[in-house]
């Protein structure tokens, strides 16, 4: 087996500190366990400054090769030098493997023009049906996915690349699993928790959350919401103007693993209103940690979690479909919870078997499959 020169191109940008370059941890780790598989790899993106986000991978700290262009006050220039410098880069790997969809993906058609053999690990929604992508699918070697839909999806679009599944890039395992029995509360806890962003559905679940306390019929409950983001300032405004304050408390970010499965373990239900996905962590950490959960099927979200199987559909957008699923639930709390969660345990066992293979992992094998 051949030692191969794999330039990976991640979807978002490498963050300055002062001499520092760091990335999100996610990519860092697969391309650092990709190279200990016995590759040559690079990174390539864009860089900004740090401005207090998660991302904390030291790039060089852990001998990892990268190129970057510093990002300027003209985008146009910016975006030309880019795809400048990542053309040159292309024809020096022997493989070039792109986070999908992405601002780059002019790069991709390149390699697909010029028969560069090249990868793509579809981890998103928005632009992964378009013509555009269904031309990269048609000519790529390898396609990984998070999610069994994509995969099934772009199988049909293409004959040449070979296209799989991947274990999810978190860090779980099934020794993380929890089996919880739910019984009836006074007061329920019902948790939000990702990034905070309106396009998550929060204004709606916000207004259905007012709904449903001044409906006497629904029980008692408290909305919990978990994490920060640029509208966390609006969100107060409205928690003020529908006079929620003793009915939402918003916790702020939570970090590290540990404290995310404690505060989803203290969770009755887990509730995602969101818009587009490609297929969200939280929701193997909520079914991981016995939370029975309501979320919208966008994206690739339906390929694992099913209506009354798993979970309990909302539709997004809808307050009232917030309203009506929630109230539901909670009037007939003990009968779904544990049903919900009892399959969502079995959801998850075999996704995170230690002896699945690691996305780093199974790319080196197909990478390698005819050497």
């Amino acid at each position: 087996m051949f030692m191969k020169k794999i330039l990976v191109i991640d979807n978002s940008a490498m963050l300055r500190e002062g001499d520092r370059y760091v990335c999100h941890g996610g990519i860092g780790s697969f391309s650092e366990e990709l190279r200990d598989c016995g590759n040559n790899v690079k990174l390539f993106q864009m860089s900004i400054p740090n401005k207090g986000t998660i991302s904390t991978f030291d790039i060089e700290e852990h001998g990892l090769q990268f190129a970057h262009v510093k990002r300027g006050k003209n985008k146009i220039l910016t975006y030309l030098k880019l795809f400048f410098k990542g053309t040159i880069e292309l024809f020096r790997h022997d493989f070039v493997y792109f986070y999908y969809p992405s601002s780059l993906r002019l790069l991709t058609v390149i390699c697909a023009i010029f028969r560069k053999r090249y990868g793509l690990y579809v981890r998103g929604m928005v632009g992964i049906d378009d013509k555009i992508s269904h031309f990269l699918y048609r000519h790529a070697d390898i396609v990984l996915t998070g999610t069994d839909l994509f995969t099934h999806n772009i199988q049909a679009q293409t004959k040449k690349a070979v296209v799989e599944t991947i274990k999810p890039m978190v860090d779980l395992s099934e020794d993380d699993l929890c089996r919880r029995t739910h019984t009836a509360k006074p007061t329920y806890n019902v948790s939000f928790l990702a990034r905070l962003d309106l396009e998550k559905g929060l204004i709606e679940l916000l207004e259905a959350t007012r709904r449903l306390t001044d409906n006497a019929d629904i029980p008692d409950f408290h909305l919990n919401i978990y994490g920060d983001g640029t509208p966390t300032e609006i969100i107060r405004q409205k928690i003020n103007e529908l006079k929620l304050n003793d009915r939402v408390t918003m916790h702020g970010r939570v970090e590290g693993k540990e404290n995310v499965l404690a505060a989803l373990r203290k969770a009755d239900i887990y509730i995602l209103p969101t818009y587009h996905e490609g297929f969200p962590r939280t929701l193997y950490e909520a079914m991981m940690s016995g939370a029975p959960i309501i979320t919208t099927l966008v994206g690739g979200i339906p390929g694992l979690m099913k209506d009354g199987h798993n979970c309990l559909e909302i539709k997004p957008r809808s307050a009232d479909s917030i309203e009506e699923v929630l109230g539901r639930f909670l009037t007939n709390y003990t009968d779904l919870a544990n049903d919900l969660t009892e399959n969502g345990y079995n959801t998850v066992l075999p996704i995170f078997d230690k002896n699945r293979p690691t996305h780093a992992a199974q790319l080196h094998r197909l990478i390698h499959r005819n050497d």
